[in-house]
C-alpha cells in the first residue's frame, strides 16, 4: 500500500543533496540490502530505519526529498529492503507469500538488532518510519520489540490483513489476493493484529492517515490511536489531514507534516507531544 518510496515532490526551502550509498546489513536468515543516507549510522547520531509500502515495493539510489530531509536534520537513515522487497529474484519477493508481517519482520528486527548492537550503548536507539504496508510493518516491529525502538512514524497503516480485505477497496483486495497476503502466523508474537498487539507498544508513537484514504480506510488508524490511548499508552500523537488520501499522507507532500515527522525522529528521546495532540498523560481527546 502506498509508493515504495516517499514522493515529497516539494518543500518550504528544499534540503541540500546528500549522496545515496548502498550497504549490505545482516537479516534474519542472510544479508539485506539497505540504501543510507546522512551520516554514519555507527556513530551517534540519531538513526531511523524506513520500511517500504508495497509490499511488492524497493528502495531505490534515486533522489528521496524525504530522506534528504532527515539526513539535513542530521539523522541516519537506513532503508532496508528485506525479504518481499522486489528487485532481488523471485525468491526473495516470494518469501512473504502467505506470511504478511512473518520473514519481512524477523529481517527487520535482526536489523535493529545489529545497529543497536555495533552502535553500542549511549547512543539513542533506532527509530522506525513506514507508509501503508511499511506502517504496518513498523507497527509490528515496536510490538514485537517493545524497548528497542526509540519512537515510531507510521503513515497510513492498516490495522490487520483480514480487516483491510473486509473493507478496503476491490483494488486492495486484488494486491492482497495477487500477493497471498492471506494467512497467519504460527509464533510467539500471534495474528498480525495491531489492535490486538497495542498494549504490547511502549514506543513514542506518530500516527497519521489522510481522511479521504480509499486504499486503506482512515478507521484503521482512528482503531489504532484509541487502543494504544486505552491500553494505557501516554505518547500517542495521531494526525488526520482532510484534503489528503492515501498517497498524498504517504507522500506527505507538504513542508509542515514533513518537518513534524523530521523533528519527531530527530529528537526522539526529548520531544514532547506537538500542541494539539490526543494525548496528554495518558488521556484521551478527540479522535474522529
Amino acid at each position: 500500500m502506498g509508493p515504495g518510496e516517499s514522493e515529497l515532490w516539494w518543500v518550504a526551502a528544499l534540503p541540500k543533496r546528500h549522496p545515496a550509498r548502498l550497504e549490505t546489513l545482516p537479516g534474519a536468515v542472510g544479508s539485506v540490502e539497505a540504501v543510507v543516507y546522512g551520516p554514519d549510522w555507527r556513530g551517534g547520531a540519531p538513526v531511523v530505519i524506513a520500511l517500504h509500502g508495497g509490499p511488492d515495493r524497493h528502495w531505490t539510489l534515486g533522489y528521496d526529498a524525504l530522506f534528504q530531509l532527515f539526513a539535513d536534520a542530521g539523522l541516519a537513515v537506513i532503508a532496508p529492503n528485506q525479504r518481499g522487497s522486489t528487485g532481488y529474484g523471485r525468491e526473495h519477493a516470494d518469501a512473504i507469500r502467505g506470511a504478511w508481517g512473518g520473514p519481512d519482520l524477523a529481517d527487520i528486527r535482526a536489523l535493529r538488532a545489529y545497529v543497536d548492537g555495533t552502535r553500542g550503548p549511549g547512543v539513542p536507539r533506532p527509530a522506525v518510519y513506514g507508509t501503508g504496508y511499511g506502517a504496518f510493518l513498523a507497527v509490528l516491529a515496536t510490538a514485537a520489540d517493545p524497548e528497542g525502538w526509540s519512537a515510531c512514524v507510521a503513515v497510513a497503516p492498516f490495522s490487520s490483513v483480514p480487516a483491510l480485505y473486509a473493507d478496503g477497496c476491490p483494488s486492495t483486495r486484488r494486491l492482497i489476493d495477487r500477493l497471498a497476503g492471506h494467512g497467519d502466523m504460527d509464533d510467539a508474537l500471534g495474528p498480525r493484529d495491531l489492535l490486538r498487539l497495542a498494549p504490547r507498544v511502549r514506543t513514542r508513537m506518530l500516527l497519521l492517515h489522510g481522511r479521504l484514504d480509499e486504499t486503506v480506510p482512515v478507521s484503521h488508524t482512528r482503531a489504532l490511536a484509541h487502543q494504544l490511548i486505552d491500553a494505557g499508552h501516554g505518547h500517542v500523537t495521531y494526525r488526520e489531514p482532510a484534503d489528503r488520501g492515501h498517497t498524498a499522507s504517504g507522500a506527505l507532500a507538504s513542508a509542515p507534516q514533513a518537518r513534524e515527522i523530521t523533528d519527531f525522529l530527530a529528537r526522539p528521546d526529548t520531544a514532547r507531544p506537538v500542541p494539539n495532540s490526543p494525548v496528554r498523560q495518558g488521556r484521551r481527546a478527540p479522535i474522529p
